[in-house]
């Protein structure tokens, strides 16, 4: 699935704050709606561990997108 360049926008601006020095703990990471894994993935290669949730049908879809992380915990449920 090719990314829409606002999904490229948003991840790289998620990128920017990771990098911006605002976070010092790097041990958990939440990602509540986590749809695809564009996010989860991201920060699963920085965060010691990262839970992630998505309540809809694009749930098997993320699990396949993070099958790869070992870090990431996901949770087929709502926040």
């Amino acid at each position: 699935m090719e990314l829409q360049p606002v999904q490229i926008a948003e991840q790289q601006h998620l990128r920017d704050l990771l990098d911006s020095g605002l976070i010092t703990d790097w041990s958990l990471a939440i990602d509540g709606g986590a749809h695809l894994g564009g996010w989860t993935k991201i920060m699963a290669d920085r965060f010691k561990r990262v839970i992630s949730f998505e309540p809809s049908e694009a749930f098997d879809q993320l699990r396949l997108n993070c099958a790869d992380f070992t870090n990431v915990r996901l949770i087929n449920a709502a926040l």
